[in-house]
């Protein structure tokens, strides 16, 4: 790290999450924890709407997931991008015709903060840089909600495994919300 980096990390924060009890369970699967897991996975668009990704009222060009602005409409994790949906590309398919909605596909890159992977299960767990009141939490976490189920869906199809457990750590509150 560098001192400039060190200087900006919270490091009562990160001690007081590895020591809450999801900070502990992760612990005790250390072997089997990885960070900064990249993904991409395809999605097809009927699928992104069902997760609420899609903005309302149609699904032409290009997306992008909701991220709310803060003062002067720069979000507080600015450096930080959630996974971007490319373009919808038009696949044939035998049923219909090339260009049909049910045709239509997204292919999604991201990287999950910190996945463990056991025998039969994954879990999932994104930190949030966000500064916000606490009683804007639930608001938050509903906020968030879409993308960690995009993200668990992308792992459970790459590795063939459920995700059981997905969780949002706000470093800002150090509040650990399960989903």
């Amino acid at each position: 790290l560098t001192e400039r980096d060190a200087a900006a990390l919270d490091f009562v924060g990160l001690l007081s999450f590895w020591d809450s009890s999801v900070g502990k369970q992760i612990r005790a699967h250390s072997s089997r924890v990885q960070r900064e897991v990249p993904f991409t996975a395809r999605f097809a668009v009927s699928e992104l709407a069902a997760m609420g990704l899609l903005p309302t009222g149609g699904h032409e060009g290009a997306f992008s997931l909701p991220r709310s602005r803060g003062e002067g409409g720069r979000r507080p994790d600015e450096g930080w991008a959630p996974p971007m949906p490319t373009h919808v590309t038009p696949l044939p398919s035998s049923k219909e015709g090339r260009g049909s909605p049910s045709a239509e596909f997204v292919i999604v890159q991201g990287v999950a903060d910190l996945v463990v992977f056991g025998e039969k299960e994954i879990w999932l767990l994104d930190y949030k840089t966000d500064h916000f009141d606490a009683a804007e939490l639930p608001a938050k976490v509903r906020e968030h909600g879409p993308q960690l189920s995009l993200y668990a869906e992308a792992l459970e199809r790459i590795y063939g495994k459920k995700v059981t457990r997905t969780w949002l750590h706000f470093l800002a509150l150090g509040r650990t919300e399960l989903l």
